[in-house]
C-alpha cells in the first residue's frame, strides 16, 4: 500500500502490576491496539491513556481496538478516565472496535457504547473482532498468533503512576 508507514510490532508496550497487564500501541499508522488481562489498575490504565493521547496528538484520525476479553474486573477510576479520553477525542476515532469481557460481564460494554455513542463497536465474538482488526492493520497478525503474547519494548512495574508515566515517555 503506496504512502503507508508500517511500524514494527516490537514496538509494542507492556505494562503491568500485580494483578493485571495491558499491551498496547500503534499496529499500523492510524491503528492503535490494546489487551488487557487481568485486573486494570487506576495506574495501569493512566500508563495507557498517556500513550493513547500521545498516539492520538500526532495524527488526525485513528482506529482503535481494544481486546477486553481477558479483562477480571477495572477500577472506576481507570474506567472514567478512559470514558473521558474517548468523549474528549470522539471525532478523532475512525472506529472505536471493543471485544467484550468473556462471558459479556454484565451491563458495562453497552454503557460504554451508549455514552460514547459513534462510533463505539462493542463486540462479543472473537472471530470478528480479529477480522475487523486485521482488515484494518493486516500485520496485526502477529499479535493473534501470539494471544496474550505480544512483543513488546519494555515491561513497567506500575508501583506508582508517576513511574508508569515516565516509563511510557521514556524517561
Amino acid at each position: 500500500m503506496a504512502g503507508k508507514v508500517v511500524l514494527p510490532l516490537k514496538l509494542m508496550n507492556l505494562v503491568r502490576d500485580a494483578e493485571g497487564a495491558i499491551n498496547f500501541g500503534v499496529v499500523e499508522e492510524g491503528v492503535y491496539f490494546s489487551r488487557f488481562t487481568g485486573k486494570l489498575s487506576a495506574r495501569l490504565g493512566a500508563a495507557h491513556l498517556n500513550d493513547l493521547q500521545q498516539a492520538l496528538d500526532v495524527r488526525a484520525g485513528m482506529s482503535y481496538f481494544a481486546d477486553a476479553s481477558d479483562l477480571a474486573s477495572f477500577d472506576l477510576l481507570a474506567r472514567s478516565a478512559f470514558v473521558r479520553l474517548l468523549l474528549s477525542n470522539r471525532k478523532r476515532f475512525s472506529e472505536i472496535v471493543v471485544l467484550n469481557w468473556a462471558g459479556g460481564v454484565s451491563a458495562n460494554g453497552p454503557t460504554l457504547a451508549a455514552t460514547v455513542g459513534e462510533p463505539v463497536v462493542m463486540i462479543e465474538d472473537r472471530h470478528e473482532f480479529e477480522h475487523r482488526l486485521l482488515s484494518a492493520a493486516p500485520r496485526a497478525v502477529q499479535l493473534l498468533r501470539g494471544a496474550g503474547a505480544a512483543p513488546h519494548s519494555g515491561t513497567v512495574l506500575a508501583a506508582s503512576p508517576s513511574a508508569a508515566l515516565r516509563a511510557t515517555r521514556g524517561g
